[in-house]
């Protein structure tokens, strides 16, 4: 169990960390044939239907 002195910024970096894990791993054995970034990028895409690359990108935290 985490100590309750770390900060929270630490804690929230770590359950994102936790969670893409888990994500990638679903992608992973879905069967679907895709990687982990183009399963994100899709749900991404069905989120902001009709976006530009370059705002989805930003959205995503990637260069375009």
């Amino acid at each position: 169990m985490p100590s309750p002195d770390l900060p929270f910024g630490f804690l929230l970096a770590d359950v994102q960390r936790l969670y893409r894990r888990r994500f990638e791993r679903e992608a992973e054995t879905a069967g679907l044939g895709l990687t982990s970034g183009e399963a994100r990028t899709l749900a991404h895409v069905s989120v902001y239907d009709g976006l530009r690359q370059t705002a989805l990108a930003e959205k995503m935290s990637i260069d375009p």
